[in-house]
């Protein structure tokens, strides 16, 4: 078949694709005619005219599934030859002969067609990719142009090849009035040109962030701040030609941050005159953000150091802790606590947030360990006092009543004997004063303090559950774990004071029919409950809990322990007084008990008790 004057129908799903290929294919001037179709019913038509010498189909956006369309072109005479064109996955293009449209004589595809044919479909992958070139280069104009970041690109002398608006703004000018300049002849700085030509000779970026600078010719703006960047730049060997320079202003923003820091400083300065102890303190991580001086003068220098390393001397955190709960509720606390030395402080936590910190703690606190001494001078009188009391009313009224109930039983019993109509009069006399006996004895009790220069903490609290079985008639049980020995006599005091008006508060208000005390040593911690399965006390008497429940504070407090009261696990309520082993420890030499001599057996605990 002559190649002159040759009918090509072109056949695509996509109608931009047939008519990009029939264009190409028409600047070809062996072919008379192309027409291009993108759609069924155009395809039969075009078919049904005749007259073509060949079909192409597009492989990547058929009309029609090849099979079809072979049928389609074979049910007519003369056959056309049909030609598949697809892309092939390196890119460039393929043009397959379909086999079953059959190239009958005279229908064989010249050299010269397919080339053409080639060279069409390249002319049309070059468009594409220059059009996708194209639109990427007014992309990244559009960018350049309206991105707020300011951004230079320079030359390997450092001299403006273009700016964009941003950067223009910045400095005052127009874009175009840069080009050309050299930037260390506009804005000299020794330090800037060596970075720059670091980055042209090492070929590596740089980034610094909030760098101040200085207009020489805005003396007015005062010191700026930038985060900028720089990029070296290629050309074809893969050589730096340039330097992309890209700036951003964070002057506010670091101008802010100054200011800050320095109302912050403003603020610690004043902390640190401040005689009392003052910590800012993470909770979450407890990091230690700030000690004061004075405070640094008593637990060292805090830097590098965790909250608890500082303040408690511990390895790990502490048990109980204030500041989290304050971190926790967002509100104010207070509360008593005892250092590592011994020193008693009465601390107020703040919630306390600094830019970007929050969740902070400001602890301020006083030392109160010479409040402490004479709270416990004036408790010694009133234990001194307490002590006289119950030794009276024991060895006096208590002796007297006893000889009293002795007589009136006597009396009771001899008249019974003469039958005597008094008999039931003397009786009744007798049972009165044996219950005044009870009484008595039970208020000297009460009231008696405890005493545990024999036999140590453990034996008192085991000799007072005795006591209350037999006085108050209450199943009362005592459990102990652990090392539980505690040589200092106030802090033994105190704990049996706390776990012996638990048990008269429960006994008196909550009617519980079981009790038990327990005292344990877990890790660093000494552990004493009080768990009781009466009523809630709150629901009985109020304001008797609340005062109460104040005066067990007091107790803690005065031995640097936390109180903690709960709803017990079989009801009624458990109250739990927590003392760091650090305390018990540091205030060994202020007095023992427990091994000061030789502790009673629970044998001779008991029969003492009796």
């Amino acid at each position: 078949m002559p190649e002159d004057g040759l009918q090509v129908l072109v056949v695509s799903g996509s109608a931009g694709a047939a008519e990009s290929m029939a264009a190409e294919l028409e600047r070809d001037h062996s072919i008379a005619c192309v027409k291009s179709i993108s759609s069924r019913a155009a395809l039969k038509a075009a078919l049904g005219s005749g007259g073509w010498d060949f079909v192409i189909a597009d492989g990547e956006a058929p009309v029609v599934e090849p099979a079809r369309l072979f049928d389609m072109v074979g049910m007519r005479e003369p056959v056309v030859p049909v030609l598949e064109v697809f892309a092939e996955p390196g890119g460039g293009f393929n043009v397959r002969v379909v086999e079953g449209a059959g190239l009958g004589p005279g229908h064989e595809v010249s050299p010269s067609f397919l080339h053409a044919l080639r060279q069409a479909l390249i002319r049309i992958q070059n468009g594409r990719e220059e059009g996708a070139v194209h639109r990427s280069i007014e992309l990244l104009e559009r960018m350049f142009a309206n991105v707020h970041m300011a951004i230079a690109v320079l030359d390997t002398e450092f001299n403006f090849v273009r700016v964009n608006r941003a950067y223009a703004l910045s400095g005052c000018h127009e874009p175009g009035w840069f080009v050309g300049k050299n930037h260390f002849a506009l804005y000299p700085n020794e330090e800037n040109q060596a970075l720059f030509q670091r980055v042209v000779d090492t070929d590596t970026p740089f980034t610094i962030l909030a760098k101040p600078f200085t207009f020489l010719d805005q003396p007015e703006r005062g010191t700026t701040y930038w985060d900028w960047t720089l990029q070296p730049l290629h050309d074809d060997e893969d050589a730096v030609c340039g330097l992309l320079l890209s700036v951003l202003d964070v002057t506010e923003r670091e101008r802010a941050r100054l200011a800050a820091e320095r109302e912050r400083e403003r603020l610690y300065s004043v902390l640190n005159k401040l005689p009392g102890f003052v910590a800012v303190i993470s909770p979450a991580d407890h990091e230690l953000g700030f000690l004061n001086k004075a405070s640094q003068e008593v637990f060292g220098d805090a830097s590098g150091r965790l909250c608890f390393e500082v303040l408690a001397r511990r390895t790990a955190s502490c048990v109980v802790c204030e500041a989290i709960q304050v971190a926790k509720d967002g509100r104010p606390r207070e509360w008593d606590w005892t250092s590592p030395a011994g020193r008693a402080y009465h601390v107020w936590g703040f919630p306390f947030a600094e830019a970007g910190r929050d969740g902070q703690v400001l602890e301020f606190g006083i030392d109160i360990s010479r409040q402490r001494d004479l709270e416990q001078e004036i408790h010694g009188i009133a234990v001194a006092a307490q002590e006289q009391a119950g030794q009276e009313l024991h060895d006096s009224l208590g002796q007297s009543l006893m000889g009293a109930s002795m007589l009136s039983s006597a009396l009771a019993q001899r008249l019974a004997e003469r039958n005597s109509p008094e008999s039931k009069t003397a009786m009744e006399l007798a049972a009165v004063v044996s219950q005044a006996v009870q009484r008595t004895r039970a208020l000297a009790y009460a009231i008696s303090p405890v005493q545990l220069d024999n036999g140590g903490l453990e034996v008192g609290l085991r000799r007072l559950a005795k006591q209350t079985q037999e006085y108050l008639n209450v199943r009362c049980e005592f459990e102990s774990s652990g090392e539980t020995a505690v040589k200092n006599k106030a802090i033994a005091a105190q704990l049996y004071e706390i776990a012996r008006e638990a048990l008269t508060t429960a006994v008196e208000h909550t009617s519980p029919s079981r009790i038990v005390i327990r005292l344990a040593r877990e890790s660093d911690m000494l552990t004493l409950s009080i768990e009781d399965d009466g009523a809630d006390i709150a629901e009985t008497d109020e304001d008797q809990a609340r005062a109460d429940w104040r005066l067990l504070k007091h107790r803690a407090s005065m031995i640097g322990a936390s109180l903690v009261g709960c709803p017990g696990p079989r009801g009624g309520t458990m109250v739990t007084c927590s003392v760091p082993s650090y305390i018990i420890v540091s205030r060994q030499a202020e007095g023992s008990t427990d091994g000061e001599v030789e502790a009673e057996t629970e044998a001779e605990a008991e029969s003492k008790a009796d």
